[in-house]
């Protein structure tokens, strides 16, 4: 029991970790290309 717990807990930290990197990816590709986009206009 307390083994299948620890799977899951540690599967639980794996998943969030990776969807936080996926978020901090689409934050700087939007970052950029807010950068981007301000550096054509003017």
């Amino acid at each position: 029991m307390v083994r299948i717990t620890r799977r899951a807990l540690s599967f639980v930290q794996a998943r969030s970790s990776s969807i936080n990197v996926e978020n901090q990816r689409w934050r700087l590709m939007s970052l950029g290309g807010l950068i981007l986009f301000y550096s054509g206009e003017s």
